[in-house]
């Protein structure tokens, strides 16, 4: 059980700092961070390198990140640009 834990945790620190690392060659390329992390997650993902397995923790941060992303945008969003676009 120890070394299930041990991989989640190891998979989570990979994760985690990969997302640092596309976020900051994003930044450098003039894109915005927010594509640069969902990059890396898609090539570390199950989908592309396998390198992160889809667990139910994994799910579970999926989730809580996508709550997070749309929190910050509406924080961002003017409706008076939709009414009044220039």
């Amino acid at each position: 059980m120890e070394s299930a834990a041990l991989a989640i945790e190891i998979q989570m620190s990979l994760l985690l700092f990969l997302a640092l690392a596309g976020y900051l060659v994003a930044s450098r390329i003039n894109q915005s961070a927010t594509i640069g992390a969902i990059l890396v997650g898609v090539l570390v993902g199950p989908s592309v390198l396998g390198l992160i397995t889809y667990t139910d923790f994994v799910a579970t941060l999926a989730h809580l990140g996508a709550i997070i992303l749309l929190f910050v945008i509406g924080f961002e969003f003017n409706i008076r640009d939709i009414i009044d676009p220039r």
